[in-house]
């Protein structure tokens, strides 16, 4: 029975010693998108046992990896996530440094595995939300990084940055220019949502290149890998198999390959990316502007991304936000109270002139206060004066109708009967329709001259 302990307890100890430890560390993304990646790597025929991921502020999960030959566990990857959460990002630093301590710790010279080499940060976006928030997202995930490594002694940190120049190897203007001690990717998740893109949003091949182009050149500046991963079960699953490649487990055998052509399922590795391999997609972008903006400013919580949003197609729903935002707020209207005030005055200013004495020089109402009429609302309020004039112009109307009516009943009764008891007609009525007709043309001049006034 002693004898079972200690061979249990010297096999566990065997297996400590010969296992190598990894980390993940999610940034941004859902708790779903954790889980699916999750279980994605533990679906790796390479693995023997998991413990089932727990989501929340701070998630965790860890998969063994086993030697297909021995049967030993050789890797133990540890995952780690910060959800897409304004407090999870700004409460969780102190958290994680403390999780990741064992990494963090200093290394004995003849160890060349540092925390880079272990350790790998993935700062996640979606193609199911909205792509201009992704240099914003990254900018906050990276100062998140730095608090992070802020455990980190100054010459293991400049061991990390030393092992991930040794892994870029060519280092050419753009990269690497801004080191961190920390190995970086950018993984967008739910590619096949890129056609809801184009059909509801109007994205076109030149706005998706002109976001591959822009998130790579900045992933240049930290020497980071660019993915993007469709939620297809066979897609999911080869990210699962390219995160021990990017963590170099032990026995690990196999090369990542770059696929920039493929836009649902790009694969840009650490060390393959160049300014003129960006510039191969759209000659017009300019890959030093866009770096050097991001040197001068990354180091600000804040950060102009004008240059990067002014790129995206103007939809009508982000149209219509615009004018919203900039039309004048007008405050309702009590029409009543506004009617009633402009009555009160009109009668008022009536008033004072009654009152006074005329004279030749004086004119009348309209001369002293103006037309008193008013637009409220989309509605034409009119002054007193207006309808007097047009209820006069339309008595006049009336009676000349009367009188026409009267003339075709006269000639209808002709037309179909002759009436030899009818009476010549009377030059007198012709004198008094002549005169009112006189009458209202005279009220005609009298309202025109008062219009003119």
């Amino acid at each position: 029975m002693a004898d079972n302990i200690w061979q249990s307890l010297l096999q566990g100890i065997k297996a400590e010693r010969g296992t190598a430890a990894r980390a993940l560390v999610f940034l941004g993304g859902s708790p779903d998108d954790h889980v699916s990646i999750f279980e994605s790597i533990a679906a790796s025929p390479s693995t023997s046992s998991s413990h089932s991921f727990q989501t929340g502020i701070l998630g965790y999960g860890y998969i063994d990896f086993t030697d297909d030959d021995t049967g030993e566990c050789t890797v133990r990857l540890e995952v780690h996530s910060v959800p897409e959460n304004d407090i999870a990002i700004e409460s969780t630093d102190k958290t994680l440094q403390s999780a990741l301590a064992g990494f963090l710790q200093d290394r004995d010279e003849g160890l060349e595995s540092t925390f880079a080499d272990e350790v790998l940060f993935v700062i996640m976006g979606s193609w199911a939300r909205d792509p201009q928030t992704w240099p914003a997202d990254i900018l906050r995930n990276l100062h998140f990084i730095q608090r992070v490594v802020g455990g980190l002694s100054e010459p293991h940190r400049q061991a990390c940055i030393s092992s991930i120049q040794a892994r870029v190897k060519d280092i050419e203007e753009g990269i690497m220019d801004t080191p961190m001690p920390a190995s970086l990717m950018f993984l967008a998740m739910q590619s096949n949502d890129m056609t809801t893109l184009e059909n509801e949003k109007q994205y076109s091949d030149t706005t998706f290149d002109y976001i591959h182009q822009y998130i790579r050149t900045v992933l240049l500046k930290y020497g980071a890998t660019f993915a993007t991963v469709s939620q297809q079960k066979s897609a999911l699953e080869t990210l699962g198999r390219l995160f021990p490649l990017l963590l170099n487990f032990p026995l690990q055998d196999g090369k990542i390959e770059a696929d920039s052509s493929n836009r649902t399922a790009t694969v840009i590795p650490q060390g393959w990316d160049s300014w003129a391999k960006i510039q191969v997609i759209d000659d017009s972008f300019e890959p030093q502007t866009v770096s050097e903006q991001w040197s001068n400013q990354s180091n600000n919580d804040t950060m102009d991304f004008s240059s990067y949003i002014d790129r995206f197609p103007l939809t009508a729903s982000t149209a219509n936000e615009s004018a919203t935002e900039n039309d004048l707020q007008v405050p309702p209207m009590d029409y009543q109270s506004v009617l009633q005030e402009h009555y009160s005055n009109m009668e008022s200013r009536k008033k004072s002139v009654s009152e006074e004495m005329p004279d030749d020089t004086q004119g009348d109402l309209t001369e002293l206060t103006g037309p008193l009429d008013a637009n409220i609302g989309g509605i034409q309020i009119q002054s007193t004066e207006t309808v007097a004039r047009k209820l006069k112009q339309r008595e006049l109307m009336l009676k000349q109708e009367e009188a026409n009516t009267a003339d075709r009943s006269f000639d209808r009764s002709l037309d179909q009967e002759e009436d030899h008891n009818t009476q010549p007609f009377d030059p007198n009525e012709m004198e008094k329709l002549t005169n009112f007709f006189h009458n209202i043309l005279d009220d005609n001049k009298e309202e025109q001259n008062s219009d003119n006034a």
